[in-house]
């Protein structure tokens, strides 16, 4: 996926697994998420701040999974 991110040009793959991931990259650039949370098989689980850049490429930064909890505002 980060190669795909760095590379916005880049023509689609025709190798299922690269068609996957560059598909999870056009839905990040389609949508602008601020995070990805990226879930496999054999426990893989990692979220990553999302960074977008005016000339089309994205960047992930890893974050811990604190990242990915909700908190409510105060409303005192």
């Amino acid at each position: 996926m980060a190669e795909f991110g760095i590379s916005p040009g880049e023509p689609r793959p025709t190798k299922q697994k690269e068609k996957n991931a560059y598909q999870k990259v056009a839905g990040l650039r389609a949508r602008r998420a601020p995070l990805f949370w990226a879930v496999g098989p054999e426990n893989y689980n990692y979220p990553y701040r999302v960074l977008y850049e005016g000339d089309g490429h994205i960047m992930f930064k890893s974050v811990s999974e604190e990242e990915l909890c909700f908190d409510r505002l105060s409303t005192t």
